[in-house]
């Protein structure tokens, strides 16, 4: 009887863990409420038993949120095996009755994933902060709930950790479900840029512009991809349209300059180009450019003066108005090529032009100075 008395006191000792974990974890006692309940997690006739799983679901979300660092040393990934046990005791409880209490504790656990995610992504440890967002909007889901902004999270992490697989995945997802941020569609095309894929890139800021037709970031993502792709048509539409939201941007009349520009409209390119100085007096480019219109002008009609026979009907009077014509430009050029130069001294595409320049209206001696500035930097270089 003996024997068999003690066998049967063994074999209620682990049902005791389970209720003995549950009162240590009542009356604080932390490290020896986990004690109890791994013991009883692992032992064959408690294992099953949903109440086992709920209470350490209960005691190591305790751990997680002690105030009490000693408690919190207990398991590091305390939050971790919560969320998971709190899933063992779902799949186990069925008659449901725990369910009430474990969604309450499972939306807390997806607040404080949440947080954590947050915290993550601004040590920049965006692998972890993914994992995160991703076991928040998991939560989320168990409860037909649709967490976008977890999942944009994780999106976002997951590009910024080089994960380009679950970033497009999360981000097409959002997308389709018609969520209210451009910025998906930008994040997409430029993950798709990065993986060279032009066509999914495109089709990215399309899908974006047809859904944000009036969003000016996404006007210039297409903008510039018209531009690169030389549609100039396209991208004055794009300007234009963009310049009506923001019309003291110069970044975008100099864009409207150099698309002018590119189609020959001389009149318009100079407008924009003077339109883009005036917001900034110190846009390099746009002096550069513009000093290169009057210059490149100036050349043209040069070479239609030179071009011009002695023997043509008023031969000498339409020479004239040429000659005069190119010397006004090249003067014109003049000063913005050096306040050029002034801006960024070492581009040889200035040093260059005002070699030419200064050549071409008769001052040698500031051209020979800039070519033995060109002669020393080749020297350099070599």
């Amino acid at each position: 009887m003996l024997i068999i008395l003690s066998s049967a006191l063994i074999m209620e000792a682990q049902p005791v863990q389970v209720q003995s974990a549950f009162n240590f974890h009542r009356r604080g006692l932390l490290d020896r409420a986990k004690e109890a309940i791994d013991k009883a997690a692992e032992h064959e006739r408690t294992v099953t038993d949903p109440k086992t799983w709920f209470y350490k679901g209960n005691i190591y979300l305790a751990i997680h949120t002690s105030d009490d660092e000693n408690y919190k040393k207990l398991d590091d990934n305390a939050l971790d095996v919560a969320f998971e046990a709190y899933q063992k005791a779902i799949q186990l409880d069925e008659n449901q009755e725990y369910l009430r209490d474990i969604a309450q504790n499972l939306q807390y656990i997806g607040e404080l994933f949440f947080n954590q995610g947050a915290f993550l992504f601004e040590k920049t440890r965006y692998d972890e902060a993914m994992v995160s967002f991703e076991k928040t909007a998991a939560i989320n889901a168990m409860f037909q709930i649709q967490d976008t902004l977890a999942t944009f999270n994780a999106a976002l992490s997951a590009q910024l950790a080089g994960n380009t697989e679950k970033a497009i995945l999360y981000y097409q997802y959002l997308a389709d479900l018609g969520y209210e941020d451009h910025r998906i569609y930008l994040s997409l095309a430029d993950i798709f840029q990065s993986l060279e894929d032009t066509l999914q890139m495109i089709g990215a800021i399309e899908a974006g512009r047809e859904r944000f037709p009036n969003e000016y970031d996404l006007i210039i993502a297409e903008t510039n991809f018209y531009l690169q792709t030389g549609e100039t048509e396209k991208a004055l539409s794009n300007i234009q349209l963009a310049l009506e939201q923001n019309p003291d941007d110069h970044n975008l009349y100099y864009a409207l300059a150099t698309s002018f520009d590119e189609l020959g409209h001389f009149e318009q390119a100079e407008k924009n180009y003077l339109r883009a100085i005036k917001l900034d007096t110190n846009f390099f480019f746009a002096y550069y450019n513009l000093g290169a219109l009057y210059f490149n002008k100036g050349v043209e009609v040069f070479e239609e003066a030179d071009a011009i026979m002695p023997t043509e009907k008023d031969a000498q009077k339409r020479y004239d108005a040429k000659r005069d014509r190119f010397q006004a430009l090249w003067e014109k050029a003049l000063p913005y090529l050096e306040k050029a130069n002034a801006l960024n001294p070492d581009d040889r595409n200035t040093l260059i032009s005002l070699s030419q320049l200064y050549a071409r209206t008769g001052d040698y001696e500031n051209a020979q100075r800039i070519n033995q500035k060109l002669r020393a930097a080749d020297e350099e270089e070599e």
